[in-house]
């Protein structure tokens, strides 16, 4: 068991780590000091990550429904996208909202 659990570590933090480059570099695009924007995110689910914040009291409890508006979260990947465009950035994300989203559908994400 330990080595499948170090394997799913290793794959979410490898991702994470390209993401919060990323995410730097959205921010330099952006013109937001980086230091800003880490002491923000380091109190939320993006610096601190969805298992310890807002997993425990939905997912881990077995309610699965979905928690946020696809069509809002692909609204706000958009805008960032959008203020940004000469930074790179990940299209990781807009597949995975993208896939979720149907015509005329505010589905939630999970």
């Amino acid at each position: 068991m330990g080595i499948r659990v170090k394997l799913i570590n290793n794959y979410m933090s490898i991702a994470l780590n390209a993401l919060s480059a990323e995410a730097a570099v959205l921010c330099e695009a952006l013109g937001l000091p980086f230091d800003v924007a880490l002491q923000v995110m380091s109190g939320t689910p993006a610096g601190k990550g969805h298992f310890t914040t807002s997993w425990p009291n939905k997912v881990l409890k077995g309610d699965l429904s979905p928690a946020f508006m696809i069509d809002l979260a692909t609204q706000r990947f958009g805008d960032c996208t959008r203020r940004s465009q000469s930074a790179p950035r990940s299209d990781a994300a807009r597949c995975c909202l993208s896939g979720g989203l149907q015509p005329g559908s505010r589905r939630r994400s999970g």
